[in-house]
């Protein structure tokens, strides 16, 4: 990293905490809207075809085929190297999960898109194990997942599997799968989640591509595209900024966009809330609708039927 970049994210760092102190409770607006989830809510997420929640930066937990999906679950304080139990370096989260980890639902299927710190929580994965519970993951990053777990399967580009019901296919993104910066040759995906009836994308990181553009056409149930909308300064080789976002979702043909990789920890230059402030822009006030789960806790559910459009539900029960 350029020693300009390094000093413009500890300047992103420095208007971060005088934005906190701002902030009602000392934290970003939008973590103070975040709900805390309960086992009634989960319960909700149980009849439609599709729910989804975000959880904080790239963690998000779906419910889809009668299976529980968690993709990226990060759970710590921090992101980062870690030394001991008890040293850990790299960014601070901002506001808490709308849920503790040994909170959730029990999890059928936890999906791993890349090795990088901010998406593969080694400490979460160690409290998340499970014999009943299956891991998808990118190629050559299976020796990263702790023992532990009914099985872990790595996934290539275009491969797909089906287990009880559901379909993981990983679709190619544009970025990078290194943990450690010299073991390049680790994978990276997206992955296409789809039940009998309904799909849902889950592109994780990516920078702009055209990857996403066949699944209009191959995928006509496709309800939710959850992309990343953060992280682009100066990485927009790696990080889609919110108006490349925008036009990969309205081009994959997804009905509803989830935005996640904003807002909850500090990685790059934007101001903390410009992720979200030019997503609503790009989208103009006819699409805006057409954005769902912003606030952690949030949960989105499919509609009933193909007319219908998804409806958000906050944790508190109110449609939004």
């Amino acid at each position: 990293m350029k020693l300009t970049e390094r000093l413009g994210i500890l300047a992103s760092i420095a208007r971060a905490k005088r934005a906190l102190r701002l902030a009602p409770g000392g934290r970003p607006l939008l973590a103070s809207q975040a709900h805390d989830l309960s086992l009634d809510d989960f319960g909700r997420m149980d009849d439609p075809a599709l729910a989804a929640v975000w959880l904080g930066h790239a963690t998000v937990l779906t419910h889809l085929g009668g299976k529980w999906v968690l993709i990226d679950p990060v759970f710590s304080k921090r992101v980062g190297p870690r030394i001991g139990p008890v040293i850990q370096f790299g960014p601070r989260r901002l506001f808490d999960s709308p849920v503790e980890i040994h909170e959730l639902p029990p999890i059928d299927f936890i999906l791993i898109s890349h090795a990088h710190f901010d998406h593969l929580d080694s400490r979460s994965l160690e409290v998340l194990k499970s014999r009943k519970t299956s891991v998808i993951t990118a190629l050559r990053t299976r020796s990263l997942i702790p023992r532990g777990y009914r099985q872990v399967v790595e996934l290539d580009w275009d491969q797909s599997l089906t287990i009880e019901n559901v379909t993981f296919r990983a679709v190619e993104p544009r970025h990078w799968g290194a943990r450690w910066y010299i073991d390049r040759h680790r994978g990276y995906n997206s992955y296409l989640v789809s039940s009998p009836t309904i799909s849902c994308l889950l592109a994780a990181d990516t920078a702009h591509t055209r990857t996403y553009d066949r699944l209009a056409d191959e995928v006509p149930d496709l309800a939710l595209g959850v992309f990343g909308i953060g992280a682009y300064d100066p990485w927009t080789h790696q990080h889609a900024t919110p108006e490349e976002a925008w036009d990969m979702f309205s081009v994959c043909g997804a009905r509803h966009l989830m935005p996640m990789h904003h807002s909850t920890f500090i990685l790059s230059n934007e101001p903390i809330d410009e992720p979200l402030r030019r997503l609503y822009a790009v989208a103009g006030p006819e699409q805006a609708a057409r954005i769902v789960g912003v606030e952690p806790g949030e949960i989105w559910t499919s509609a009933p039927s193909p007319g219908e459009r998804g409806m958000g539900v906050s944790a508190a029960g109110r449609a939004v």
